[in-house]
């Protein structure tokens, strides 16, 4: 299936040196302190997720929730939690459609939490993380063979320990959900055979191209907010 022993991608790697990048800015601008327990003011100041910034139109912030954290707890585990999920997916898809799954599954997420309680100040990698899950639930469903059904139980589970681990520290469970239904949805489309994923493939590229442009408008529009 080629979920086993991949390659390192470029993209989950970049992902994480960016979450990396803008965590070092949070701590500038809260101090040590902001290590443990940031201020919400600073959060929504470089982009969180924030009701009042969505009604002014600044939709950026789909995004850029997803590159905040709340701490360095919060970082540490959505860092190790990206980091077991999604070099083999990236493996297993490619880069060019992992941007687009990125992507659709942070939107996901904060549309999901935006709509489910709009009041709250909210942030983290946590719903690529889901994403990232109900795709290779849904993908690996699709694979014929034990291994399929083998990974597909391993997702499953994931899923399960995540939700029951987001109620006990009170974490932002309908953004998880958000996020995992897109990742779950991208992995029934996507195709799995090789000749439809070559024939895609322009196809993905430009998705991809446009997904890149918005994560770039994104970062720019957190630095002039940091900036303002």
């Amino acid at each position: 299936m080629g979920f086993v022993a991949p390659e390192a991608g470029l993209v989950w790697i970049a992902l994480l040196l960016v979450i990396g990048a803008v965590f070092l800015v949070e701590v500038r601008l809260s101090g040590v302190a902001g290590l443990l327990r940031p201020p919400s003011r600073m959060l929504v100041r470089l982009g969180a997720l924030h009701t009042q910034g969505i009604i002014e139109g600044e939709y950026w912030r789909l995004l850029s929730a997803g590159l905040i954290h709340i701490g360095l707890w919060h970082i540490a585990f959505n860092a190790i939690a990206l980091s077991q999920l999604a070099p083999a997916l990236e493996d297993e898809i490619g880069s060019w459609q992992f941007v687009v799954l990125v992507t659709l599954t942070q939107l996901g997420c904060t549309l999901a939490s935006y709509m489910y309680h709009p009041f709250v100040v909210s942030a983290g990698a946590s719903g690529i993380a889901f994403g990232l899950i109900g795709f290779g639930l849904a993908y690996s469903h699709r694979r014929a063979g034990w291994r399929g059904s083998a990974l597909r139980d391993l997702y499953l589970k994931w899923a399960l320990y995540g939700f029951v681990f987001g109620v006990m520290i009170g974490a932002d469970n309908a953004g998880h959900l958000g996020g995992l239904l897109a990742g779950g949805i991208f992995g029934l489309v996507i195709p799995t055979r090789q000749d439809m994923k070559t024939r895609l493939l322009p196809l993905w590229r430009v998705l991809a191209i446009v997904s890149l442009a918005a994560w770039a408008y994104t970062i720019l529009a957190m630095w002039r907010s940091v900036g303002a």
